[in-house]
């Protein structure tokens, strides 16, 4: 067993403390089971006792502390014993000097060595694939999923006593304050009915192609940055210039109008072809950190970033293997664990099966038939549905230029606020593509 402490790879003392913690402490030995893998630790002996306490721990045999009896002849049963070092490395640990307040401390240490170990790892895995001549975007993709995975590894995720927090709940109640911060569309008949988009949640627009999903999307985008929400639009299937040539556009008050209210605004748009998820994913953390967003320990600190619309998720992909029902079921739950990670809001443009133009009289669209329902349904906090009745029934002029916003899904959806399921109707004129709200 060599130790290396020069290099801040890994230190065998370390895991001599953290494994006589085990031993011989009473308390925080649950929460270093839940918090420590056996791959934290470097050293074979120190790796093959650990396992030994992880299996015992699961048959039930580890009740206040660890037998140091049972323990050895759990190791003995497997065979390892004297690969461990037998008795001789089991005192080696007995005999460590520990301070037993520190045995949270020694697990964060030891994580910190092991994060390293991983870095280093993936940048030997990253230099070999350089050398083989793989792709540069196959290995960019390799670095991300590594590099996220290691950063979900670092975040907290504890039970919290109602205790510790109750009263600020109850006092922001009592206030009338939000208790999560959230962003109107601008649609004063839009927001009266499903309330804001919050941070930490995933939202859906979706419909049938040439509804107008992109340029509604872009309206509640640029609206919010004109009220200083820090907004940013990934969309992977048109040029940034068509994009703010269509804002400029919806302005009422013409191109100059339009470019002194968004031009110092934190409005930001990505046309990159590029649909990898990962990539999708890497976009929007970099525009978080670039806007000044902070994490500590998993937890946000400072917001560097409020709403991200994504156009559109059948351009999403996890890899080129990826089945697409799994690609989709991957890529929704991935955005909204990103949403809840950096505490911003996501709407994601989505397709309608084309099955609704031919299987029923009222075209309008329903959850079931979203593209891929399933994952979207269950992972979504909003779902909202956009309808032109023109489009199916262009001999009834009337209606020409009515789109009605259908609100399918709102989990945060209250009586006592007013926000709630239904449809808004709106009118957008063809030529300038500004919106009038009928209701």
């Amino acid at each position: 067993m060599s130790i290396n402490k020069a290099n801040k790879m890994y230190d065998f003392e370390l895991e001599l403390s953290v494994l006589k913690c085990f031993l011989v402490c009473t308390s925080s030995v649950e929460y270093a089971f839940v918090n420590l893998s056996v791959d934290d630790f470097k050293d074979d002996s120190s790796m093959i006792l650990y396992s030994a306490m992880c299996e015992m721990r699961d048959l039930g045999k580890i009740t206040e502390k660890i037998d140091i009896q049972l323990l050895r002849n759990h190791i003995k049963k497997s065979g390892k014993f004297i690969d461990m070092g037998g008795n001789k490395f089991i005192n080696s640990i007995l005999t460590t000097d520990i301070n037993e307040e520190y045995f949270e401390k020694y697990i964060v240490e030891l994580k910190t060595y092991s994060k390293r170990r991983r870095i280093d790892d993936m940048l030997s895995s990253i230099s070999m694939c350089i050398r083989n001549g793989e792709s540069t975007d196959d290995i960019i993709n390799k670095m991300r999923i590594e590099l996220d995975g290691i950063e979900r590894d670092s975040s907290s995720n504890e039970f919290i006593s109602v205790e510790n927090f109750i009263d600020d709940v109850a006092e922001s109640m009592k206030n009338g304050k939000e208790l999560v911060e959230g962003f109107y569309s601008g649609f004063s008949s839009v927001d009266k009915m499903i309330g804001k988009f919050k941070r930490g949640k995933l939202y859906f627009l979706a419909a049938r192609p040439s509804m107008g999903k992109t340029t509604f999307a872009l309206k509640i985008a640029s609206s919010m940055a004109v009220n200083d929400v820090q907004v940013g639009v990934i969309c992977l299937e048109m040029e940034k210039e068509e994009l703010l040539e269509k804002v400029i556009g919806m302005d009422g008050d013409g191109i100059d109008s339009a470019v002194s209210k968004l031009k110092s605004k934190a409005f930001y748009i990505s046309d990159s072809y590029n649909g990898d998820l990962m990539n999708v994913i890497a976009q929007i953390r970099k525009l978080f950190v670039e806007r000044g967003g902070k994490m500590i320990n998993g937890k946000v600190v400072e917001n560097g970033l409020d709403v991200i619309f994504v156009d559109n998720l059948s351009l999403v992909s996890a890899t080129n293997k990826t089945k697409r029902l799994d690609a989709v079921s991957l890529a929704t739950h991935r955005l909204k664990t990103l949403s809840r990670e950096l505490g911003i809001a996501i709407i994601v443009l989505a397709h309608i099966n084309r099955n609704v133009e031919n299987d029923r009289e009222d075209k309008r669209p329903l959850l079931s038939d979203l593209r891929e329902s399933g994952s979207i349904e269950q992972d979504a906090d909003g779902v909202f549905m956009l309808y032109r009745h023109e489009y199916y029934y262009p001999d009834d002029v009337e209606l020409h230029g009515i789109m009605e916003f259908i609100s399918r899904k709102l989990r945060d959806s209250n009586p006592g606020d007013g926000t709630k399921l239904g449809t808004v109707k709106m009118y957008r004129d063809p030529e300038t593509g500004l919106y009038t709200q009928l209701d």
